[in-house]
């Protein structure tokens, strides 16, 4: 029998990983009447803005508080080497959030998954923001690069003055390229989102099975690694972040068994 606050902390778990939150109702009776695609734009919209917002809040609250709990630097850091046109790989990650969003199926069990799996983006990222203002690591890796001249030295530039050198671990850049590559297979494959595969290639299973997921994944690993190349991170954020979004991939995996299991009691909820 379940203790009091074991039945509470059950309770919470399932308000905030297991059910829709209360944000969707309006956004769902509106795809429902006008067009299915305003839903996948209004979750890439709602935690853009949100996930921005908060990252910036606490990378310069730390910048401003200069204190750091530990120095997570290792020999690993000192022999990686400093790649500058990996920018442009680094910069890559964006383009990843606008795939995610325009490839969620848009059919009502692909819509339900889209919601869940930006609450787990939301959530993921949250706790991070928690680990950045609680144990913050400052990265001193920064100093002395030779960023050279021309776009890739303003590329760096207007890296460095928007994002202070806080927010270390674990890194958003790897958490996130691997959670949406994981995702962005899963909803290529299905094919039923305005970024789909062409009819033309759909029925090569070669192409869709093997190449398109190595690609999406080889694009995953490279925006990781860049964040060490471009002296951004440390080895421990690179690993740290792997192990955030592996545990975010698990999480929203259940998510999806959960709306196998409910998937009418989610619409109903979505629908009151």
């Amino acid at each position: 029998m379940l203790s009091r606050g074991e039945i509470i902390f059950k309770k919470i778990i399932e308000k905030i990983i297991f059910s829709p939150w209360p944000i969707w109702n309006p956004i769902w009776k509106f795809q429902s009447k006008k067009n299915k695609l305003s839903l996948p734009i209004a979750a890439f919209l709602i935690s853009t803005l949100y996930i921005s917002i908060i990252y910036a809040l606490s990378n310069n609250f730390a910048d401003w508080r200069g204190y750091t709990i530990f120095s997570s630097a290792i020999i690993i850091d000192e022999n990686i080497p400093f790649i500058k046109n990996s920018i442009y790989i680094y910069g890559t990650y964006y383009f990843l959030f606008i795939a995610m969003a325009l490839s969620v199926p848009l059919n009502k069990k692909g819509l339900i998954e889209c919601i869940f799996a930006y609450q787990i983006l939301m959530l993921l990222s949250t706790l991070c923001f928690i680990i950045f203002v609680l144990m913050p690591i400052k990265v001193d890796t920064r100093i002395g690069l030779d960023t050279g001249e021309g776009l890739v030295a303003t590329l760096f530039e207007i890296l460095h003055s928007a994002d202070p050198p806080y927010n270390s671990w674990p890194s958003l850049h790897v958490l996130h390229s691997i959670f949406l590559s994981w995702i962005l297979v899963r909803w290529i494959k299905q094919s039923q989102g305005l970024f789909r595969i062409p009819s033309i290639l759909s029925n090569f299973k070669l192409f869709v099975n093997h190449i398109i997921p190595i690609s999406i994944w080889t694009l995953s690993i490279t925006i990781a690694i860049s964040t060490m190349t471009t002296k951004q991170h440390y080895f421990f954020d690179f690993i740290t972040g792997i192990i955030f979004a592996v545990i975010g991939i698990l999480i929203l995996k259940k998510c999806i068994d959960h709306i196998e299991e409910n998937y009418e009691k989610i619409i109903e909820k979505l629908e009151s």
